[in-house]
């Protein structure tokens, strides 16, 4: 947070692209805040597009997710999926070709704006968080009993405001998470595209929290990653050096992709999440 507003003090920043988070996703960031994190930090999770308006930034453009059920959809042309690996087929297809498109940018307003391919953007960042298929459901039953209204309230962001402003509340955002062993840091693929050198694309994979080590989910990214490849130029995985988030076979995934920043790890302590890593291309 303190870099993000540091960038912002000195840079004017005019359209910023950030993904759309759902009730369950702002829940799932409020429960991984430490104890000492003020009010600042509460009020970017629980509305990102505002917080940004308030530091100067003219358009906000949030991606948002076809089965978003707060506010007006996008473009059905430019969403990302609820699933597993991330984007959708129709996002893959608009980072390559650059087309035309229309987003929502005011969640409630209803207004949008069109933004012709990406010729006046230096930099996009694109990641979606996921909603776990397996938990979604019961963890939004947990989260509706203990706010007490429907995630898909107009009411559900205030009514989260209000309950993480006391130790209790946030003790029982905590809680709430045991029983479905999630983690608070959930981005599985995050993708960096521009600016371009000249007819060709620049662009940055990173791999995230994905457990690539598991065969099952590395073959869903690999999937995934594989839609986009031409248009990458560097790949860094994994995103945080643990062993759980890495397999050799990896490297080899594409010829279309010039480098990878990969990284050696070492358990420290016996703990796989805990590990450290030199990096090399």
């Amino acid at each position: 947070m303190s870099g993000i507003e540091q960038l912002l003090d000195n840079l004017k920043v005019d359209t910023a692209v950030i993904p759309y988070f759902s009730p369950i996703n702002k829940f799932m960031a409020l429960r991984a805040l430490p104890p000492q994190s003020g009010q600042e930090v509460t009020s970017a999770i629980l509305d990102a597009r505002q917080w940004l308006r308030d530091r100067g930034v003219r358009r906000v453009i949030q991606i948002r997710s076809e089965q978003s059920r707060e506010g007006p959809l996008a473009d059905p042309s430019i969403r990302a999926e609820t699933s597993p690996v991330g984007f959708s087929a129709e996002l893959f297809d608009y980072l390559g070709v650059g087309q035309p498109y229309e987003v929502d940018t005011e969640l409630f307003s209803g207004a949008s704006i069109a933004l012709r391919g990406l010729s006046n953007i230096d930099w996009n960042f694109f990641f979606h968080a996921f909603e776990w298929t397996r938990n979604s459901k019961l963890l939004e039953r947990q989260i509706e009993a203990i706010v007490g209204c429907r995630t898909d309230s107009a009411n559900f962001a205030e009514a989260l405001g209000i309950m993480v402003a006391t130790k209790a509340g946030i003790r029982s955002v905590r809680e709430s998470f045991e029983k479905f062993n999630l983690s608070g840091n959930v981005p599985t693929l995050s993708v960096y595209i521009g600016p371009t050198r000249g007819n060709s694309r620049t662009g940055w994979v990173l791999s995230g929290d994905a457990e690539l080590a598991n065969g099952n989910i590395r073959s869903q990214w690999l999937a995934a990653f594989s839609r986009f490849s031409g248009n990458i130029e560097y790949v860094m995985i994994p995103h945080h050096g643990s062993i759980l988030n890495y397999d050799d076979s990896i490297i080899s995934m594409s010829k279309a992709v010039k480098y990878f920043v990969a990284a050696k790890t070492k358990i420290v302590n016996g703990n796989p999440s805990h590990s450290t890593s030199s990096y090399y291309l």
